[in-house]
C-alpha cells in the first residue's frame, strides 16, 4: 500500500508515492551510481499492505514490523511446503478452465487463464459460488520430461490421471 519507504544503499529513507516512482527512483540511482556495486535497496519497516480475506471476504489490512516477519508470512500463505510450484509438468494450450457457475473460457496461455479468472471473480463475487475453484475441462495435453531427459507428451484424461502421471514423472 502506497506510499511505502525504502533505504537506499547510503542509509537514506525515501518515501515513495507509487511503483512507477518507486521503479523511476532506483532506476535512476542506478543510472547515476560510478561504481560496479551500487549496493541494495531494502524496505523500510513498518510496512502496510492490504489484502483481500477470503474468510471475511473483505479488504484486510496488515502492518509487518519487520524482514522476519514478512518472510513468515510469505512462507505461511505464499508458498507451498516445499517453496516450489506444486505442479510438474507443462501444459500445452490451449487448455479450458471451468467457472464455478459453469461458464467455460479456453486460453492459449497461463496469462489469459489467470485474467479470465481474475475478471470473472470481479464481475460475479457478490455470489456464494466465489466459495467454488475453477476447474480444468479434461482432456488436456501436458510434456513430462522422463529420467533420461527426454520429453514425454501426454493426453490427460482426469484428475486422477494426472496424480498418477504426477507420481510417476514428479516422485509425488
Amino acid at each position: 500500500m502506497y506510499p511505502i519507504s525504502i533505504v537506499n544503499p547510503e542509509g537514506d529513507i525515501i518515501s515513495v508515492e507509487s511503483e512507477d516512482s518507486l521503479h523511476e527512483y532506483i532506476d535512476q540511482y542506478y543510472e547515476n551510481c560510478n561504481s560496479d556495486n551500487c549496493g541494495d535497496f531494502t524496505l523500510a519497516y513498518p510496512l502496510t499492505v492490504e489484502y483481500y480475506s477470503e474468510t471475511n471476504e473483505q479488504v484486510q489490512t496488515l502492518t509487518i514490523n519487520s524482514e522476519e516477519e514478512l518472510e513468515e508470512l510469505l512462507d505461511e500463505y505464499c508458498y507451498d511446503d516445499e517453496g516450489e510450484d506444486e505442479t510438474c509438468g507443462e501444459i500445452v494450450y490451449p487448455v479450458t478452465v471451468e467457472a464455478p457457475n459453469g461458464d467455460q473460457f479456453t486460453a492459449d496461455s497461463e496469462e489469459e487463464v489467470y485474467t479470465f479468472m481474475e475478471e470473472w471473480y470481479s464481475n460475479n463475487c457478490n455470489t456464494a459460488e466465489c466459495d467454488d475453484e475453477f476447474e480444468v475441462v479434461y482432456p488436456i495435453t501436458m510434456e513430462f520430461e522422463n529420467e533420461q531427459g527426454e520429453i514425454i507428451v501426454l493426453t490427460i484424461q482426469s484428475e486422477e490421471m494426472l496424480e498418477e502421471i504426477k507420481e510417476q514423472y514428479c516422485g509425488d
